[in-house]
């Protein structure tokens, strides 16, 4: 089963590789002045395909195109990627097609459902902590603006 679902979550990212999908969201980037609007609307995205694909798949697929988009509005690379691995983190663990969850439950043997009803509290809370990082880019960039000064 899990490598059922790694296999098609692979061939996934290449058929929207090849179809260009990538390309196409970058053409419906925000033109918002604010900075912080960028990674807020993409996030959900984010959390979609990395439900959908695996983890690494979405980010080799969507940070090629998003990463130039965020420079051009001035976010900081290294708050940007902790956003993107925070995002599809959580998105491999969504219930009800996250592959992560799927992956958990085949493992220890639980059925997804049940699984899911439990981790919702969880994972309101990851969503949560995610926005607060998002809007307040302070959290991600104390420390190493402390420690390269």
């Amino acid at each position: 089963m899990v490598m059922l679902l790694v296999g098609t979550a692979t061939v996934f990212s290449w058929v929207l590789t090849v179809e260009r999908v990538p390309q196409a969201m970058a053409r419906m980037s925000p033109a918002s002045p604010r900075p912080l609007a960028v990674p807020g609307g993409e996030q959900p995205d984010l959390r979609l395909f990395g439900a959908i694909l695996e983890g690494l798949p979405a980010m080799i697929v969507f940070v090629p195109v998003m990463y130039p988009i965020a420079m051009q509005f001035g976010i900081d690379p290294l708050h940007y990627g902790i956003l993107i691995i925070a995002s599809i983190g959580i998105g491999v663990f969504l219930p009800p097609i996250g592959v992560g969850l799927f992956i958990a439950c085949a493992i220890a043997r639980l059925n997804i459902v049940e699984s899911a009803r439990y981790m919702a509290p969880y994972l309101i809370i990851l969503i949560l902590g995610l926005l607060v990082v998002t809007y307040v880019p302070w959290f991600t960039l104390v420390l190493p603006q402390a420690f390269l000064r």
